[in-house]
């Protein structure tokens, strides 16, 4: 089987025996490598596997990006954003994690987009309106990857190579601001769960498997062996890179509690997740939204059936009910006093003048004007702001 992976790679049997039998840590006294016991080669290899799926994963992406992509120079575009949606299993593990994070940020832009930008213009206009109160979600935002959060103390246990699931869940429970939160309860059923209270309901996740999911670091030896691995491909994913070997935490303090040395580069894999995240959401904030909303007509996904209950569950979690009744209460249809005259100028023929004048004055009395003229009484039917 090694001299198989070897041969697929094209890296010599011996290095890659070596690269995964061994673990090269940096101590004040110089880099000390070490055999690896059965558990730690395989753990190893596991690492191994994970950033070339990973590094394969992000080339072939940006490829197809590149083939399908606008042209750099244009004026203007179009993106479409798709994700999964909320997620909520009988066992859910760190990709559901992740998974409702993202939708958990997703449903806060359109919260802002629907609810916030809207109000803020229609203060900011003057019109008078009815103020719509809506559930913010920003404490369990927060609670997940705010300071001393889920995701600091977890990727604080995941620099420790002897912690256990065990010992993230005395963490996290023993957490005053995780704990206090009204977003995060313990699971009766398991000591090594926890439940987060979402937008979208509750949703209890298992702690098991989080420590292991959540590592992801390049191993020196791993990148020094397919940088110059004979397959062009593996060897282009793995050029240039150079980091560093790894050291454990001095004086048994972690990412939060004190520095550690300078040559352990861990990255974990909810940290990357989350900086991606905000890239994306700084990148919608500059962007002007359109949202289409996905309803399952039911729990099992059977064809042909539609669950209200559920269905109706969804629309109100997804904050669409929220925007029917605030498109409701506000207005909707906006217009430059310009714009409106240029567009029903048969009303008011003489609205044109107006709009071609410049003066915003005269352009906002001849929007009355032609208003009234149809019967509509302003504060009832319409605001001018």
């Amino acid at each position: 089987a090694l001299a198989a992976a070897a041969r697929l790679m094209g890296v010599e049997v011996a290095g890659l025996a070596r690269a995964l039998g061994s673990r090269t840590r940096v101590t004040p006294d110089g880099p000390i490598t070490s055999p690896l016991e059965p558990r730690g080669a395989c753990s190893n290899r596991d690492a191994l596997v994970k950033v070339v799926y990973a590094r394969l994963f992000d080339w072939l992406v940006g490829r197809i990006n590149s083939s399908i992509g606008q042209d750099p120079a244009a004026a203007a575009s179009i993106g479409l954003l798709d994700i999964y949606g909320f997620e909520s299993f009988q066992f859910n593990d760190l990709e559901q994690f992740c998974i409702n994070l993202a939708n958990e940020k997703l449903q806060q832009h359109f919260n802002q987009a629907v609810f916030k930008w809207e109000q803020a213009e229609y203060e900011a206009e003057g019109i008078d309106w009815s103020y719509i109160e809506f559930v913010d979600n920003q404490d369990v935002l927060d609670l997940i990857e705010g300071r001393l959060g889920v995701v600091d103390l977890l990727d604080e246990q995941c620099r420790f190579p002897t912690a256990t699931y065990k010992d993230l869940a005395d963490k996290l429970f023993a957490a005053p601001d995780i704990n206090s939160s009204a977003r995060f309860s313990r699971t009766k059923r398991s000591t090594s769960a926890f439940t987060l209270q979402h937008y979208a309901g509750p949703v209890s996740y298992s702690l098991d498997n989080f420590l292991d999911k959540n590592k992801d670091f390049l191993v020196a030896e791993h990148a020094s062996l397919l940088g110059g691995a004979d397959l062009g491909l593996l060897a282009q994913l793995f050029g240039g890179t150079e980091p560093e070997p790894a050291a454990a935490p001095q004086n048994g303090k972690g990412a939060l509690g004190g520095r550690s040395l300078k040559a352990f580069q861990f990255v974990s894999v909810c940290s990357h997740f989350k900086r991606q995240l905000g890239e994306l959401m700084a990148l919608l904030q500059q962007l002007e939204p359109h949202y289409v909303r996905c309803i399952k007509p039911n729990a099992a996904s059977t064809p042909s059936r539609l669950d209200d209950a559920y269905a109706l569950h969804q629309l109100k979690c997804g904050g669409v009910m929220e925007a029917v009744r605030i498109s409701v209460a506000g207005y909707p249809f906006r217009r430059s006093f310009a714009d409106f005259l240029r567009q029903f100028w048969q009303l008011y023929p003489e609205g044109r003048q107006a709009a071609a004048s410049g003066d915003a004055a005269a352009a906002a009395a001849a929007c009355r004007q032609l208003l009234a003229g149809c019967g509509m009484a302003e504060g009832v039917d319409y605001q001018v702001g």
